[in-house]
């Protein structure tokens, strides 16, 4: 969203005015444009201490606002709420309250807050830069596909014929998912320019449109279509000689758990080691 780069670089400022404030030592690492499932495996893979996502998810273009994440390991003893997970209730309360007694103390003039803000905002500022997010990788690993049976999948792929199409919407989807899915599969991107959503943010009703389309005039098999920042989609299944089938969110949710079910038994082996281990 347009207003994204701002929000970014304010939440850097309060991040390290909040860690100067506290005698803590922070390093910011700067993401760029990347989708919800990407900065969660970016937490795993690098091991970081927890991560912000900005994110209108599938609001309106004009409304924008922040996702939370855990680190890659929470500091609390048994805790399940970590991996790069959205903060739970538990979390996510405490905060909202602390911003809230921030604010008042700013507008009631008691916190000099937009001041240190300013200062830090007007002085250079060097962020790390996450170049490889592992998202990729922490796909392929997850599934236990290599590259060279990546490749296998591909060429079968290929020789019998397999489309798919990826409607992006303008989304951070258009960074990276199109790239992770030709590796094993020809993929067509639909609006795949970051920040031109071409329908409705919410992959429902008429925003399934333009897929179906595609899929009719190419003769591909499935479409998949992305929110905003690509942690929910839904399909469009080809039919011989008929409209396309748009999919309801419970159907693609019954899919993914099928699909899920039928990659443990056919690999079970590998999912869970060797027998007798």
């Amino acid at each position: 969203r347009p207003t994204s780069t701002v929000i970014a670089r304010l939440q850097a400022a309060g991040f390290s005015i909040a860690a100067m404030q506290h005698g803590v030592t922070l390093e910011l690492v700067d993401c760029g444009l990347i989708t919800a499932p990407a900065i969660q495996a970016a937490i795993r893979f690098h091991c970081l201490d927890g991560g912000v996502l900005v994110t209108g998810s599938h609001n309106a273009l004009d409304q924008n606002g922040l996702k939370f994440l855990t680190g890659a390991q929470e500091p609390e003893p048994d805790s399940y709420n970590d991996g790069g997970a959205v903060l739970d209730g538990s979390k996510r309360r405490p905060l909202i309250a602390a911003a809230r007694a921030r604010l008042r103390a700013v507008a009631s003039g008691r916190d000099a807050l937009c001041e240190r803000a300013n200062d830090w905002l007007s002085s250079p500022q060097e962020l790390s830069v996450l170049r490889e997010s592992g998202y990729v990788e922490s796909v392929q690993r997850t599934l236990q596909i290599d590259d060279e049976e990546g490749q296998q999948l591909r060429r079968r792929c290929d020789e019998l014929g397999r489309r798919l199409v990826v409607d992006c919407n303008g989304g951070a989807g258009a960074t990276i998912v199109p790239a992770l899915l030709r590796r094993f599969v020809s993929v067509q991107a639909l609006h795949a320019e970051p920040g031109a959503f071409a329908h409705g943010i919410e992959p429902v009703g008429d925003a399934l449109l333009d897929a179906s389309r595609v899929l009719t005039d190419t003769g591909a098999e499935l479409a998949v279509v992305l929110d905003a920042d690509a942690d929910r989609g839904n399909l469009v299944v080809a039919r011989d000689g008929d409209t396309p089938d748009m999919l309801g969110p419970q159907q693609v949710a019954a899919l993914s758990v099928l699909s899920m079910l039928a990659w443990v038994e056919n690999r079970v082996e590998r999912y869970l080691g060797r027998p007798g281990q």
